[in-house]
């Protein structure tokens, strides 16, 4: 009976073991077919991509495009006229407002007022009227930072959709701007070339809206 026990003890420990096998080798087969797919698309994906890498770098300053772009020094030009016209109309709001504050407040000093609701009529417009000035510089505070950003998003547009073109030909690997840079060769310098492109386009669209008038 005993050598019976012993006897089963055994075929059960050959056979968890040899299951212990199965399951280990089937779960190597997943991974390795799992890492061989992984492996399959990844190069699959790269032969899609350019990854090919020519060691071609160029770079551009921005300051100095910016300085001489034309559209860019137009629409600066357009928008600091405004900046200046609507802030001298706080202005001259603002100084008229503290001018009839002050001779609020002398009248009041000087009991000049001939009723109580004149003092609080008058009072009152002047508490609206320093409500409706800083509403207004708000408003325009926001107008302004608005405006700012689309003309900014405009110049970034047409900076980069040049820089685009200009590339389908020149082939660089990288185009950067000189800001990130610690130091460029003059040789990779693009930007007075892109400049010229630049200007070249916004001179030709000028002449075409002339003609259209």
């Amino acid at each position: 009976m005993k050598k019976i026990s012993i006897y089963l003890a055994i075929i059960i420990a050959v056979v968890s073991i040899s299951s212990c096998d199965t399951n280990t080798t089937t779960e190597t087969k997943n991974v390795n077919d799992t890492t061989a797919v992984a492996d399959k698309t990844e190069k699959e994906v790269l032969s899609k991509e350019d990854v090919t890498y020519s060691g071609r770098i160029a770079y551009v300053r921005i300051d100095s495009l910016l300085i001489n772009y034309k559209f860019h020094t137009k629409i600066q030009d357009a928008f600091l006229k405004k900046t200046n016209r609507l802030d001298k109309e706080l202005k001259d709001k603002g100084a008229k407002f503290q001018k009839d504050a002050y001779d609020f407040q002398v009248k009041q000093q000087n009991g000049s007022f001939l009723s109580q609701e004149s003092y609080q009529s008058q009072g009152q417009e002047l508490a609206k009227r320093e409500q409706d000035l800083m509403t207004l510089n708000d408003r325009y505070s926001m107008e302004l930072a608005q405006e700012k950003a689309n003309l900014d998003k405009q110049i970034e547009d047409s900076v980069m959709n040049i820089i685009e073109l200009y590339n389908k030909e020149a082939d660089f690997d990288f185009i950067l701007r000189k800001d990130f840079l610690l130091f460029g060769r003059k040789g990779f310098d693009i930007t007075d070339t892109i400049t010229a492109l630049l200007n070249e386009r916004y001179s030709k669209s000028q002449e075409k809206t002339a003609t259209d008038k």
